[in-house]
């Protein structure tokens, strides 16, 4: 048997993906942590049962509430043995829908299936629709996405100060060249997603007056993880919002950081890469 014939001969099965404007928000894997964080109520025994590690189950909430206009999800630290998890109504709502979706979604891909399994000249087999899917499936590397709405557009001679409100309470400031608030379209209203590398975000003991081609944002430090000479630090906001940053191990003991510190977060607007779909 080739490779294409056993690619071919394994059952295709259709899932979903719910999408906000700006592509991908909850997937299939998601959905079963969201699933086990109702069953169980803690994160350390959700990732266990799906299998996957602490971390990612950590990042992986994190990334939800942070794409979502509403929070999905709410976490007490207490360690990985303790604390609590739970999804709020709005949640809740989601995951029904989601499951009510999956089922009509699945009934009208068994229609399909027999098309797609004996192909014509002119149709993909399922070899090549996997590898299609795979192809148009882009992720990002910046831990920080955030999801937002331009609220404000200051066009200047060359470039432009877009102000973007995440939340209520939360609103990213970026620089963006004239051409590039073109190429994106964007206007009052836009649905963006802002991207911040955790590297180029500083963090401080304590909130300073910051300039307008500066963002800062206030929090409690939530978790950190520890690395050879670097620690990965992130930091909840307001409305289950987060943010992450990368410093050095000397710098984190100078700042005397630990969970639970209240500690100040911020980035140049240059910094911020603003997309649009």
């Amino acid at each position: 048997m080739t490779v294409n014939q056993l690619k071919s001969a394994v059952p295709l099965m259709g899932k979903i993906k719910l999408c906000s404007e700006l592509g991908p928000f909850l997937c299939d894997k998601r959905i079963k942590l969201l699933e086990a964080v109702v069953e169980h109520g803690s994160l350390s025994a959700a990732a266990k049962s799906i299998p996957m590690s602490y971390k990612a189950a950590w990042d992986a909430l994190d990334a939800i509430n942070n794409l979502s206009e509403k929070p999905l999800v709410v976490k007490q630290s207490g360690g990985k043995h303790g604390g609590g998890t739970q999804l709020t109504d709005y949640g809740l709502s989601l995951l029904s829908l989601y499951k009510a979706l999956e089922l009509e979604y699945q009934q009208a891909f068994e229609q399909l299936k027999p098309t797609l399994q004996q192909p014509s000249a002119e149709q993909l087999n399922v070899a090549d629709f996997r590898l299609l899917m795979r192809r148009m499936s882009l992720r990002s590397s910046a831990r920080n996405q955030l999801l937002g709405q331009v609220v404000m557009i200051d066009k200047k001679a060359v470039n432009s100060f877009v102000k973007v409100a995440i939340s209520q309470h939360l609103t990213v400031n970026a620089v963006l060249s004239n051409e590039s608030v073109e190429l994106l379209n964007l206007s009052f209203g836009s649905q963006v997603l802002c991207l911040i590398k955790a590297s180029q975000v500083s963090l401080h003991r304590g909130a300073e007056v910051a300039k307008n081609n500066v963002n800062q944002f206030v929090g409690r430090v939530s978790r950190i993880n520890e690395g050879e000479d670097k620690l990965d630090i992130t930091v909840q906001l307001a409305e289950q919002k987060t943010l992450s940053a990368i410093i050095s191990s000397a710098s984190a003991a100078q700042l005397n950081i630990n969970e639970a510190s209240q500690v100040a977060l911020s980035f140049n607007a240059s910094s911020v890469i603003i997309c649009s779909y």
